[in-house]
């Protein structure tokens, strides 16, 4: 599990990138943890499907299954990474 909040718009423009969600929190032992995210990476794709929001994210995952693999496209920095995740219930 992770928490955070919008990318302030601000900080999309010098990226150049929409929007994302900006991990403030990465939970310990949870699968966003395992799969390597960490305190400040910006999600801004899950499965092809754009993240501009905090809000984009939750409600992404809240029509998914637990069990299922999912591709997390993210930033650190300015640079891009990918990583897999197996969602959990929670």
């Amino acid at each position: 599990g992770v928490e955070g909040k919008d990318l302030a718009a601000a900080r999309a423009a010098t990226l150049e990138i929409p929007g994302g969600a900006e991990i403030s929190r990465v939970v310990a032992d949870s699968p966003a943890s395992v799969a390597g995210l960490r305190d400040g990476d910006i999600i801004t794709e899950i499965d092809t499907v754009p993240i501009t929001t905090m809000s984009t994210l939750v409600v992404f995952l809240r029509h998914r299954s637990a069990g299922e693999m999912v591709t997390i496209d993210y930033l650190r920095g300015a640079e891009r990474f990918t990583c897999r995740a197996r969602l959990v219930a929670r």
